[in-house]
């Protein structure tokens, strides 16, 4: 079987808290040093610690994989970790701009060598870069083309954007498998049309949540029945402007199944119609 991996998890995975190399411990109980403010102070690590850091980040990396594919009985495996560049922001700036701004505010030391662990995984030829996608991109383009030939896989990540692919997925974070059906994945994909991605900063519609966006759409059978829904919402939120609403948001949901395959209305029936009143 293969396995098709979201490389950015294993490696924000790899960079292990560093809080405890430097915790003052004590009867179970962790002191913290604070400033004449009675601010806690940031931990502070010099180079040579750095260097061990990611040297003992890699080899988490390398341990993360292994224990992985021995759990998975995995006899081959193909893996892509982001790159520097994305389409998505050309398209709009603000795409995942919740995440740095959480980041300014509240940074994790680890996460400045998620990129190292990203550049080492690709050198020495563990991963490849998702050029100028996200590494779903490549996940959902692999996933389809090992579809096409018949060859069993799975897909191994936490992001919940990825159960737009049927079949089976390892969820890391939890160690189990979830079989995602063909209904399970549209269904899954539509609803994000409605209720955008909080998590990448993509609004989706006003008033929309899970829950509504599953209310909204429990009884739809097909693809056309989908759309309708979707559409109708969009048209009743922004009217004239609902068109490049619903263009925008997609661009940004739409995992790519090969790579031209951007978001489009064109096979959308009910939306030319729309169009055409």
């Amino acid at each position: 079987m293969l396995a098709i991996i979201d490389g950015d998890i294993l490696a924000h995975n790899a960079c292990r808290p560093r809080w405890r190399d430097k915790a003052k411990i004590v009867n179970g109980v962790n002191y913290v040093s604070l400033d004449d403010d009675g601010n806690k102070q940031e931990l502070e690590f010099d180079k040579e610690e750095d260097t061990q850091y990611l040297l003992d980040s890699w080899e988490n990396f390398k341990d993360d994989l292994d224990k992985m594919l021995d759990r998975l009985y995995i006899d081959k495996y193909i893996m892509a970790v982001k790159s520097p560049t994305n389409f998505r922001d050309d398209m709009y700036p603000d795409y995942k701009m919740n995440r740095r701004k959480q980041q300014m505010r509240k940074p994790r030391k680890q996460n400045m060598f998620v990129p190292s662990i990203r550049k080492l995984a690709v050198t020495q030829g563990y991963a490849v870069y998702a050029h100028d996608r996200e590494a779903d991109d490549y996940v959902r383009i692999w996933a389809e083309e090992a579809r096409r030939v018949g060859e069993d896989f799975i897909v191994c990540s936490v992001d919940k954007d990825l159960q737009c692919i049927p079949g089976k997925h390892w969820l890391m974070h939890h160690e189990k498998i979830l079989n995602i059906t063909e209904d399970g994945a549209r269904t899954h994909y539509y609803q994000q049309l409605l209720k955008g991605d909080p998590t990448d900063n993509i609004p989706g519609l006003p008033g929309i949540g899970p829950v509504a966006a599953r209310d909204l759409v429990w009884d739809c059978r097909n693809d056309g029945d989908f759309q309708e829904v979707v559409v109708e919402c969009y048209v009743a939120q922004y009217e004239g402007e609902w068109k490049q609403w619903l263009l925008s948001n997609g661009k940004m949901i739409h995992i790519q199944r090969d790579m031209d395959d951007y978001f489009t209305l064109e096979d959308w029936p009910f939306a030319k119609e729309i169009e055409s009143l």
